[in-house]
C-alpha cells in the first residue's frame, strides 16, 4: 500500500511510472458515456500523461471478462497493453 498525497491523477502515474507498473486500472462511479471518462480531468491526465496503458471500468465487474476491445495503433505500448490484458 502507498499513501501519499497531492492530486490523485499525479500521484497515479507518477507511482505507475516509479515502480513500472504494465497497466494502470481505474474506474468511475459515474454510469453515463464512455465519453464523460474522457472529459474528465483526472482519466485525461492519465491517459495523456501516464506511461503505461490505462484500463478504464465503467462497471464493477459480474464475472471474470470474456472480450476485451482494444483500440491500437500498432506500436509497441499497444502490444505491451494488448498482452498485459490477456494474462
Amino acid at each position: 500500500m502507498i499513501v501519499e498525497s497531492g492530486s490523485p491523477p499525479d500521484i497515479i502515474a507518477k507511482t505507475a511510472s516509479r515502480l513500472d507498473n504494465d497497466l494502470i486500472v481505474v474506474g468511475t462511479a459515474r454510469h453515463n458515456n464512455i465519453s464523460d471518462f474522457f472529459l474528465d480531468s483526472a482519466f485525461d491526465h492519465l491517459v495523456r500523461y501516464a506511461h503505461a496503458p490505462v484500463l478504464v471500468v465503467k462497471e464493477r465487474p459480474r464475472s471474470n471478462y470474456q472480450n476485451i476491445m482494444l483500440a491500437t495503433d500498432f506500436s509497441g505500448f499497444s502490444r505491451r497493453a494488448l498482452t498485459t490484458a490477456m494474462f
